[in-house]
């Protein structure tokens, strides 16, 4: 009987020893992985590459047969042409804007660098 008790104390032991262990390996790599100094320089790296364009709200109106350009937020004329694919190209050549989203037909495009893209 006393054998028993010492080899369950024996055991309980060593389970006890190797659960300190590995929880002691745990925590050295959780702590490893996740340094301040390393999620800082990772988000720097990251924010320093991030390139904002800025993208105007446009909207079209049908006047006979051409179409005009206004922009949203000041309601203020922007070019005119015959056809959505001018008015693309026009938009980047006089205007500047490379990149814009319009509304035509309650439909939504989008002007990228005098391009039609209309999967919005």
């Amino acid at each position: 009987m006393e054998f028993l008790l010492i080899l369950v104390l024996v055991f309980m032991l060593g389970f006890k020893i190797g659960y300190g262990f590995y929880e002691f390996k745990i925590n050295l790599l959780i702590n490893k992985l996740t340094k301040p100094a390393n999620v800082e320089t990772l988000e720097s790296n990251i924010m320093s590459q991030v390139v904002v364009h800025p993208v105007a709200s446009l909207y079209t109106e049908k006047v006979g047969e051409s179409f005009l350009l206004f922009d949203e937020d000041t309601h203020t004329f922007v070019c005119q042409a015959t056809t959505i694919e001018d008015l693309a190209k026009l938009c980047q050549l006089h205007n500047n804007i490379s990149y814009a989203t319009v509304t035509h037909n309650n439909k939504v495009l989008m002007f990228v660098d005098g391009v039609i893209m209309d999967n919005v």
